[in-house]
């Protein structure tokens, strides 16, 4: 039975990675965020922007209010089998109607999670670019919509770093990858006096180990003076669901959270096709979240296959390629030891 248990879910796991595109995409509620976390209770009516490339994915949305002209969306862009991502800028008027579309930011290496902190009206964006070993603050300027360095944070790989200030304290919540456990992530907080530093690791570190419940999943939420850490739920399959913690404790010699609740879409109406979320987020009672559409097409394995002979062709013209050199080579190189010992002679 457990050969039979292992076929089917092998056989499961292929059918949906040929035949199925699986696409983040992102979705807009206006909903009470504190309704929801009072009742325990996630089943808002969602709007979904759908995309026509099934190989784009949008992932990772925090949103501001744009004074009196709607709302500013930071997201990530990337493509199916690439590993680099970018930053994306997406406005909306208050009917949530797209106004524009426009790059951020695209360096030489993966960029994400553009993690938005307001700062006394002074936003700062501060995304994720662990590939590049690298955390930095930007600061935003609302009028030229662009970003302006302000400064290198820490240098350390931190996955989706969150802020969160507090008793003239700030707190910065991240996740180091540790390959050589079994845990993978562990939950690192770092304390500082100001935004831009300097972040000292809190003696607690690593705080939690895992992959349920260490990842961040967007901004703090506050309800009546307390704080709820969205945190990612990736023991089944990455970006599963959503946990909500609510700290209880933090201080320079205690971090502590529980358990409050869980968000995970599906069901029926619009949200039927939607199968993971792993971002929320929350501005001017506006929610937005990613979620991972499913889509079936017979296009994808063609692809695949188009690619996988494209490969093959190219591995084979190397291979030729390689061949003549090499023939080539060796008959330059016998030519010059027949001149050699012409002139020897």
């Amino acid at each position: 039975m457990d050969i039979l248990r292992r076929i089917k879910k092998s056989l499961s796991f292929h059918i949906n990675d040929k035949l199925f595109y699986h696409q983040w995409i992102l979705g807009f509620s206006r909903t009470d965020i504190r309704s929801i976390i009072k009742t325990k209770q996630f089943d808002p009516d969602i709007t979904w922007l759908h995309l026509d490339d099934l190989n784009e994915n949008r992932a990772d949305p925090f949103l501001i209010r744009d004074g009196d002209n709607g709302y500013s969306v930071f997201y990530e862009k990337f493509f199916e089998n690439s590993l680099e991502g970018s930053i994306w800028h997406l406005r909306l008027n208050d009917q949530l109607e797209v106004i524009s579309d426009d790059l951020l930011m695209s360096p030489d290496h993966h960029i994400s999670y553009p993690f938005i902190f307001n700062e006394n009206g002074t936003i700062y964006i501060i995304p994720e670019t662990a590939s590049n070993s690298r955390l930095s603050v930007y600061e935003y300027n609302r009028v030229e919509r662009s970003l302006q360095f302000r400064k290198h944070i820490l240098d350390i790989p931190i996955l989706d770093a969150t802020f969160l200030k507090t008793d003239n304290k700030y707190w910065l919540f991240g996740v180091r990858k540790n390959n050589e456990s079994d845990h993978h992530y562990e939950s690192w907080v770092y304390t500082a006096n100001d935004l831009l530093g300097e972040y000292t690791p809190h003696p607690m570190c690593p705080v939690k180990k895992g992959l349920k419940g260490t990842r961040a999943a967007g901004n703090f939420i506050e309800v009546d003076g307390t704080f709820y850490r969205p945190t990612q739920n990736c023991e089944e399959e990455y970006g599963k669901s959503i946990i909500l913690y609510k700290i209880d404790e933090l201080t320079p010699s205690q971090v502590s959270e529980t358990d409050h609740m869980s968000i995970a879409l599906g069901g029926n109406g619009q949200n039927a096709k939607i199968k993971r979320i792993h971002t929320i987020n929350v501005a001017d009672g506006l929610m937005v979240v990613d979620g991972v559409k499913r889509t079936f097409s017979l296009r994808k394995p063609y692809l695949q296959f188009r690619n996988w002979m494209r490969s093959v062709a190219s591995s084979l013209s190397f291979i030729f390629f390689q061949c003549t050199v090499d023939a080539w080579e060796w008959a330059v190189y016998e030519s010059v030891c027949e001149m050699e010992m012409l002139y020897v002679i």
